[in-house]
C-alpha cells in the first residue's frame, strides 16, 4: 500500500478544513415566521401584515392582482434607529381544501440586527393570532 497517498489526502483535507467559508450574507440574520391565520384571502392577509407591522410593499400592485392561489410579496422597513429590513412573504391558498381554507406559507425577515428581525417576526406572530377572522 502506498501510504504516501493516504497521507496527502489527509492534508488536503486539513487545508481545506481551515479555509475560511465564503461568507456572502455575513452580517445579515434571518428569522422565519409560519403563517398561522384563519384570513381565507391572500391579498387581505398581507394587507393585513402590511398593517400591523407598518411595513411598505416593494412589489408592484399590478404584480399582486388576479388569483393563482399563491403570492410572493418583498416588503420593507426601516425603524427609527435607521435599521433596515426585508422580509419575503410566500403564501398559498390550499384549494383542494375547499374555499374556506386557511392562507399557509412562510415570511422569512433579513435584517442586519438579529434584535430588529426576531422583533419583527413576533410582531408577525403576535399579530396573525390577534386578527383570526
Amino acid at each position: 500500500m502506498n501510504y504516501s497517498y493516504y497521507r496527502f489526502q489527509s492534508r488536503t483535507s486539513q487545508v481545506l478544513a481551515r479555509q475560511k467559508p465564503r461568507r456572502s450574507l455575513s452580517n445579515i440574520s434571518l428569522s422565519q415566521v409560519t403563517v398561522n391565520t384563519n384570513i381565507t384571502d391572500l391579498n387581505e392577509y398581507l394587507q393585513h401584515i402590511l398593517k400591523s407591522t407598518n411595513m411598505k410593499c416593494l412589489t408592484p400592485e399590478k404584480a399582486l392582482s388576479g388569483f393563482c392561489g399563491f403570492m410572493a410579496a418583498n416588503l420593507y422597513a426601516r425603524s427609527i434607529f435607521g435599521e433596515d429590513a426585508l422580509a419575503n412573504v410566500s403564501i398559498e391558498k390550499p384549494i383542494h381544501l375547499g374555499p374556506d381554507a386557511p392562507v399557509n406559507g412562510h415570511i422569512r425577515i433579513r435584517a442586519k440586527s438579529q434584535g430588529m428581525a426576531l422583533s419583527l417576526g413576533d410582531k408577525i406572530n403576535l399579530s396573525q393570532k390577534k386578527s383570526n377572522v
